[in-house]
Order: C-alpha cells, then structure tokens, then sequence
C-alpha cells in the first residue's frame, strides 16, 4: 500500500547515513591536503570539478558532498536510496502500530541502526570494488536476521521481516517473500495472540505475495482468515489493495462470476474515494474489467480499463509500474475485440513504462513481452512473436517454475506463433507441453486447459490430421458448452474452428451448421491464446 511522506523519525535515519558519507570524504581531503603542495590546490581542484568530487579551495558541506558522492556513483547511490526509501516507509508503517514490547522510539532506533548497518555495504570501501545490488543487500540482511541478530528483540525482527518480504517480492522475489512474511507472522502471534490488528495485516501481506506465485489455495485461505480477523476488530472485512485481493484468487482459479461480485462490493464500499486519493479504486476499476472480459461483456470491460488507466494515472503519475499494469489490462482487452491498432499501442506504452523502471529479467517484463507477443500474432506478425515469447518462457521458468498458470499461457501462447508460421510439427509439440503443464496447474475444466486443446485441434486439422481434429474438437465445443454456455464468445471461436475442419474435409453441411453457431462478429478471427492480466 501507498504511505504518506516520512516526517517523524526522518532525522534519526538520515543523520547516521550524512555521517558515514561524510567521514569517508573527509578523511580522503585530509590525506590529500597532507600531500598536496599549495602551488597545485587550483589544478586539482580543476581535476576535481571534472570529476564531479568535492573542491578543496572550501570547506565541503554534507549535502555538497553527498551531491558529489552521487554523481560519482549513481548505481551505488541509487540502489541507497531505494532503500533508504523502502525501510524509511517501512518505519513508518511501523510507527502506525502502538508497540507491546517496545516503545516507538525504542523501535525506529533498532530499525534505524539496522538499516544504516545494511547501507554501510554499499559504501566503496565496504563494498570492495563488487558490484552492489538491491537484492545482494536484502539477502545479507535477511542472512544477519537468521543467524540471531536481533533475536533478542522479537517485535523489531518481526517487522523488519514484513518490510524485508515486501522489498523481496517488488523484485519478483515471490518465494523470499512468502518466506520472511512467514517468520513475521509467526513471532507476531507468539506477542501478541491471533487477535491484533498487525496479525492481521500480515495475514493479507502473506496472501498477497501467495497470488503471483501461483498458491491460490493458501493465498485463499489467508484472505479469508485476514478478513474475518478485520471485521472481530471493527476494521472493513473486504481487503482490496494496490497488491492483490481475494478476488484476484477467484479471477485466477477461474470463479468469474464470484470475483465479479467481489469487485462490485468493493467499489460500492470505495465510493466516493477520490482516485487521486485511494490506490484501491485504480486496482478496483481494472480488475473488475479483466473479469468482466472473460464473461464475454467485453465493451463494459474496455469502460472499466479506460477508467482504471485515468484512476491509476492520478494516483501514481504516468510514469509508474502500476500505471503500466493498467495499460496492460486494457491492451488485452482492445484485442479481444479485434481492436489491434488500439491494443498495439497500449501495450507498446506499457512496454516503455517498465522498461525504464525494471530489469529485463523481472517477471513483470514477461508480462509485458507475453501480452504484446499476442498482439503480434494477431497481426500476422509470428517472426515478432516468437522471440518475445522464448524470453517470456526463460524468465517465468526461472522466476514461477513450470507448473504456473502465466508460464502455461506462454507455452500455449508459444505454440500458437509456431502455427501461425507454418511449423505445424513443433507446434503440435507445444501444444502438448502446454495441455499438459496447464491441467496439471489448474485442472482439465479451467478454461485456459479448454483453450490450448482446442487450438491443438486447430493444429491436427492444418496437419491433415481431421479424424483427430474432429475428436478434440467435437469435445470441447460440448465441454465449453457446458461451462460457458453456448452463445458464451469462447464456445462460438470452437464452433467457428470446427467449421473449419469440416470445410476443409469437404464436409460442407457440417460446415454450414458450425457456421451458424459460430460469432458472425468474430468471422475471420480464429486466434485462441491467453493473455495475462
């Protein structure tokens, strides 16, 4: 969640840090002043400007100093202040919460001295010449916090844990995440029982770091108990956030008409926030439109993007992670319509906005890269596709593992591209993988299953194969059927793949009456993947 800009306890954070910037400098100034010979002091301060370091003709001020530090190392220093920002929010979330062990000032100090410890490895002279990462600074802290450091202080470890999981699972870390929240809530309960507010929290934190990673069951499970804990304590029961809800659980697991109804809920309690104001109402309004797309209500859906992208847009800016993701949702929603023009272009902004803020490797880039690889097969354009969709692969294997439901739609989504090309034999193989990581992961009846078998029955019918065609496609225009219903969009594009098969084996009145069940408005358009919202 978003919180309000630090003010209490700022001074105590940032002193030590001033501190240890400046005795660095300093004593480098000094020995350089032993040395120096006054006939040279306006050479090297020359050389000194050039070097963005500070000047010896005056005496250096911190913030001079620290100008000069920067520009000199603007990878050390940025990865600094990300998380001299991280763990300035993190205290101040601590601060919220009335401390049973520890008084407030007691806490920020022993969080404060904690994370000046964790900076000091980014210093040069700590740092040894090595190459100092977010993610090598939160694996050394976390690897201090296990060996016992600060395991006289329970309620001080616990939160810097939740801070800790929260910083890990910004950098798709999921699994680290899930880990340091974990021993969070732990000690939590052992304090304070299961009854407390900040329990509570943690419980929805874990949740939300279960989603991404695939645990729909646990994550199901601690939404709920979250939940009931917030309403014994007088707090709203419906938990919609900036990192995920209850109804995103539905969404996944495919219970679309039970997300929809936790996405109205949840706007009727928001009404009235303002959407520079609430992060929530931005997740709200997308999320709902993501569900309402796979209901097949496909123009109500764009409406809800539309206003989830300006809602986004206000609150964050147009130059933020989560905006992207706004632009994601509607990118895929335009294509369902056939807008590609229109989707191409939201996808290309989404692209831009996470590559200035992400690493190639973050999952959030798969995302991105998966979408727009759809979009390019819509276009015609596999040779786009493919390669995109290979680097899509690799991250999601790396970051997810195999048995996830965005790795799956990838692999289906990979087969699909080989098809369109012409490589019908490797597609066919694709397929396979995909049927087959997908009913493994979400189960034979999930609609994602339904999709990628009935695209391999699209592939055997290009094959010449018909008589296998026939049979996977037969069943599961009769299984979308029964899930869906018959004038439901998915079940008309499998009408519309069967008539295929019959006009090309010359069956022309099977054709004709697969063409009847078939979408006229989607006539031309027998593209079948899935997208990640």
């Amino acid at each position: 969640m978003r919180h309000s800009s630090p003010i209490k306890g700022a001074d105590r954070v940032f002193a030590p840090l001033e501190t240890l910037i400046s005795r660095k400098i300093k004593a480098q100034n000094e020995r350089l002043f032993a040395i120096s010979l006054s006939i040279l002091r306006f050479g090297a301060d020359l050389r000194r400007i050039l070097n963005n370091e500070p000047i010896l003709a005056r005496r250096p001020s911190i913030p001079y100093k620290v100008s000069k530090f920067a520009q000199r190392n603007k990878a050390i220093f940025g990865s600094a202040c990300l998380i001299t920002v991280l763990f300035v929010i993190g205290i101040l979330w601590i601060g919220r919460e009335r401390g049973r062990a520890f008084t407030e000032s007691q806490t920020s100090q022993a969080v404060s001295g904690f994370m000046v410890q964790m900076l000091s490895s980014i210093e040069p002279n700590s740092a040894q010449g090595d190459e100092v990462t977010v993610r090598s600074v939160l694996d050394d802290a976390t690897r201090r916090l296990d060996e016992g450091e600060l395991s006289d202080q329970l309620e001080v470890n616990a939160r810097l844990r939740l801070v800790i999981g929260k910083i890990y699972s910004t950098l798709g870390e999921y699994d680290q995440a899930i880990k340091q929240t974990k021993q969070a809530l732990q000690t939590l309960v052992s304090l304070h029982g299961e009854e407390d507010l900040i329990v509570a929290r943690a419980y929805a934190s874990l949740a939300q770091f279960e989603i991404p990673a695939g645990r729909y069951s646990d994550a199901e499970r601690n939404f709920l108990k979250a939940s009931a804990l917030f309403e014994k304590l007088g707090q709203p029961s419906i938990l919609i956030s900036d990192n995920g809800s209850l109804g995103h659980v539905y969404y996944w697991t495919g219970r679309f008409d039970d997300a929809e109804r936790f996405f109205r809920d949840s706007l009727v309690v928001l009404n009235g926030a303002g959407p520079s104001k609430d992060a929530r109402l931005g997740h709200a309004l997308s999320a709902l439109g993501s569900v309402l797309e796979n209901q097949g209500k496909r123009e109500e859906a764009i409406e809800y993007h539309r206003q989830g992208v300006a809602a986004q847009t206000a609150y964050y800016g147009p130059d933020h992670t989560e905006t992207a993701e706004a632009y994601n949702d509607l990118g895929n929603t335009l294509l369902s319509v056939n807008r590609y023009d229109e989707a191409l272009d939201a996808h290309l902004h989404c692209l831009n906005i996470r590559t200035r803020l992400l690493d190639a490797s973050h999952p959030d880039m798969a995302v991105t890269m998966n979408n727009l690889a759809i979009t390019y097969i819509r276009l015609d354009q596999s040779a786009k596709a493919i390669p995109m969709l290979l680097q899509t692969i690799d991250i999601r294997l790396e970051s997810l593992g195999r048995f996830h439901p965005a790795t799956c739609s990838s692999l289906g989504n990979l087969a699909r591209a080989y098809m369109q090309s012409g490589q019908l034999e490797i597609a066919l193989g694709a397929y396979n993988e995909a049927i087959e990581a997908a009913e493994q992961t979400v189960g034979q009846d999930h609609m994602m299953s339904m999709v990628f078998r009935a695209n391999k029955g699209e592939c055997l019918t290009k094959l010449g194969r018909y008589e296998e065609a026939q049979e996977v496609l037969s069943r599961e225009y009769e299984n979308a059927k029964r899930l869906f219903g018959e004038t439901h969009f998915r079940t008309k594009i499998i009408a519309e793949q069967l008539a295929d098969l019959h006009t090309k084996n010359r069956e022309s009145v099977d054709a004709a009456l697969c063409q009847e069940r078939a979408d006229p408005d989607r006539s031309g358009q027998k593209v079948f993947d899935e997208d990640d919202d």
